[in-house]
């Protein structure tokens, strides 16, 4: 019993660790995602789709 319950305390450590990481890795990558050079392109972006729709 005790060798079958050890790879599911593993793999409860590896999602602990994982749900800890992944919100990080989200935040970083909203904070690069809201620098202001990804901002200007983003805005340039959707003007040029915009004007695409409208014209």
């Amino acid at each position: 019993m005790m060798v079958r319950h050890e790879p599911n305390a593993r793999i409860q450590l590896i999602d602990l660790s994982l749900t800890e990481a992944i919100p990080q890795l989200q935040k970083s990558k909203l904070e690069k995602l809201l620098s202001p050079r990804n901002i200007i392109s983003l805005g340039l972006l959707f003007l040029i789709v915009f004007a695409i729709f409208v014209f």
